[in-house]
């Protein structure tokens, strides 16, 4: 009788061992079928690829290979991806249903994502952050629910790609706060905004906290290995970031993200923004990370040189994960911006040498 207690106890054993391993090789499977975070990113906003592809451009690698454009960024040294997303865009661009497209072809060639919501149905920057048309005349809770659950919704759609939320901003450029409003009861602005003699944004601070807590929320329950960022711009100028940095103090994120846009002198602006991106994790203890940078490239040199300086100093700056190069395979007859990265020939797209610096390893 031992003897059978003692064989039933070895088999059930190595059923137990035999199980725990094949747990352990699901789970590793199942994480190699993701793309892990890179410790340092070097990231492209590529939104604007499907509106482009509709309209008949095509890229090629500078060798005349025609090549999808995020599997030609990947070959060029890019390791990650931004995507934006709009409420209820007209045409449907930066919808949740065109991300979800573009997600997908990230997801396929293993580049994380980071998400960038608008939370409007069209650009919110610093001269714009109107809400979008069907939440307005919302009260306070509902705001918050809307922004929840909008926020609940692409995440869910975006994940059912395959693709890995690595970091998600809620709030794009907030530096005058986001979902304004004339009544300050129902407004997430961080200052009174005026035009023509008339308010367009009443200030209230602590909405500004509950909106983008709102989103967090959010991210924390759909995504919580993902990493939230509040993001600015000016990423060179101290007392913008300290606004933002200041009247954030109490929203639940991880990254402080920035803008950098510089012109002839490109130099002192990439050294005041590894400054102030050191003085942020000293001052405030958070993580930072460059989500928006692009410059003129025509000529391509400065702008390589640029890029270069960049993406060396913030690989030197403490807490800093990465740079993000706005709409790199955008050309200035797309929508008439001067600062993406490609000539277009025709219906042709190529890469400049102002990308070169993301061949670094």
């Amino acid at each position: 009788m031992t003897r059978e207690i003692g064989m039933w106890y070895n088999v059930g054993m190595r059923a137990k061992i035999v199980r725990s391993i094949f747990l352990v090789a699901i789970a590793a499977a199942a994480q190699q079928l993701h793309a892990a975070p890179p410790a340092f990113a070097k990231g492209a906003d590529l939104s604007w690829v499907t509106e482009l592809e509709s309209r008949g451009f095509r890229w090629n690698s500078t060798a005349g290979e025609e090549m999808e454009c995020f599997a030609l960024m990947k070959s060029i040294g890019f390791n990650a991806v931004r995507l934006r997303v709009w409420v209820d865009p007209q045409g449907g661009w930066n919808s949740g249903e065109d991300l979800a497209k573009k997600a997908r072809r990230a997801a396929k060639l293993k580049l994380p994502v980071m998400l960038d919501f608008h939370y409007s149905d069209s650009w919110a920057d610093p001269g714009k952050q109107f809400k979008p048309a069907s939440w307005a005349g919302l009260d306070r809770a509902a705001l918050l629910k809307e922004i929840g659950e909008h926020t609940a919704k692409v995440l869910k759609e975006v994940k059912a790609t395959g693709a890995e939320i690595a970091w998600v901003q809620v709030g794009n450029e907030v530096r005058p706060g986001l979902l304004w409003d004339a009544n300050a009861e129902l407004s997430g602005a961080l200052y009174d905004v005026k035009s023509a003699g008339r308010t367009v944004a009443a200030a209230n601070r602590a909405n500004f906290v509950a909106f983008l807590n709102a989103g967090a929320k959010a991210v924390r329950r759909n995504c919580p290995r993902a990493k939230i960022i509040v993001h600015c711009d000016h990423g060179d100028k101290w007392g913008d970031l300290a606004g933002v940095l200041d009247a954030a103090k109490k929203v639940d994120y991880d990254i402080f993200g920035v803008s950098l846009y510089p012109k002839e002198d490109w130099g002192s602006a990439v050294k005041a923004c590894a400054a102030n991106l050191e003085r942020v994790k000293r001052e405030y203890g958070k993580s930072t990370m460059v989500c928006e940078f692009g410059m003129p490239t025509h000529p391509f040199d400065p702008a390589r040189d640029a890029t270069s300086a960049l993406l060396s100093a913030m690989r030197r700056t403490k807490g800093c994960s990465g740079v993000f190069y706005w709409e790199p395979e955008s050309f200035p007859e797309a929508h008439g911006y001067k600062l993406g990265a490609c000539t277009a020939k025709g219906m042709t797209v190529t890469p400049s040498p102002a990308l070169a610096p993301f061949a670094a390893k």
